[in-house]
């Protein structure tokens, strides 16, 4: 068992260069090889790739602004996407997203869009395909 600090975590590993996007990952928990700590940035206007897994759940928090989540479900035989929505998220927001479900953040603020993430490491690797 280990305890950990929110803020003296982020405050260690938080750093972002300039640019419209840029996501930085970190194992939060050394001992679970397979979790990932992830704290996303996007600049204003900025926008991720929409994406989705095949495995595993993604948790998010909205840590700082305000954005447009696109979702879309995906079809597990054909992998083709499909019900197209966007929702408005805020700092403050906490979503999951499960296996075959696009995702992807848009800021739609003046300030830097910032989140938390938690999700299995594969998802930054071999476990991510782009629509």
């Amino acid at each position: 068992m280990r305890i950990l600090n929110y803020f003296e975590v982020l405050k260690e590993k938080e750093q972002f260069p300039q640019g419209k996007t840029n996501i930085n990952i970190f194992k939060l928990f050394e001992q679970l090889p397979e979790a990932a700590f992830a704290c996303g940035y996007l600049s204003p206007a900025g926008k991720q790739r929409k994406h989705w897994h095949k495995t595993g759940m993604d948790i998010f928090i909205i840590k700082e602004g305000e954005g447009i989540l696109h979702t879309a479900d995906v079809d597990k035989m054909s992998e083709t996407a499909s019900n197209f929505e966007n929702h408005s998220v805020k700092a403050g927001d906490i979503y999951y997203i499960g296996t075959y479900q696009v995702h992807a953040l848009e800021n739609s603020g003046d300030i830097p869009l910032i989140w938390l993430n938690i999700a299995p490491i594969s998802h930054g690797q071999s476990d991510i395909f782009f629509i």
